[in-house]
């Protein structure tokens, strides 16, 4: 069962998940500034129409992240897999805040909060290119292991048993 969404920022720990408001100024803003970052161009392809689309659950559409009222970043995730029980999460931070621990963070709360919001998630899988070694160091260190070749995953610590197959 998926949870309507309102048009409200998610607040989910210290971070606030924002809808994305072309009306905003600090909004359009920030996205002018992703924009002209070179790594996003390069490695976060197709990232607008998540941040575009008008969606009932998080689910296929991105938000931006707020921390303390200031946007720090982007995040998305897949449309879920049944076959998977998973969904692919994507996740920028602001090139100004990189390495001060924003991207551990943003994954750690947010995975947080999607496995207690939605528990038939079994895992939360990221796509990381082999020469991405900062986005890799991030993933491991908010519990990633690495499932084969450039996918990492996170299995939902709420599920008792969750590596027996049904």
């Amino acid at each position: 069962m998926l949870m309507v969404l309102n048009m409200d920022n998610i607040n989910i720990g210290k971070l606030s998940l924002c809808f994305f408001d072309k009306d905003n100024k600090e909004h359009m803003l920030f996205l002018k500034k992703i924009l002209k970052d070179e790594s996003v161009i390069k490695r976060f392809q197709g990232f607008l129409p998540h941040l575009l689309k008008s969606a009932n659950d998080i689910f296929g559409k991105g938000f931006f992240l707020s921390l303390n009222n200031e946007l720090i970043g982007y995040v998305d995730f897949g449309n879920f897999n049944e076959k998977e029980e998973a969904v692919y999460v994507r996740q920028l931070v602001d090139k100004d805040k990189r390495s001060k621990g924003y991207g551990r963070l943003i994954l750690s709360e947010v995975c947080d909060y999607v496995f207690k919001t939605y528990p038939f998630i079994h895992k939360i899988k990221a796509r990381i290119a082999p020469d991405n070694i900062n986005s890799i160091m991030m993933v491991y260190n908010a519990g990633f292991i690495n499932d084969r070749d450039d996918y990492y995953s996170l299995s939902n610590p709420y599920i008792k048993n969750s590596n027996i197959k049904k």
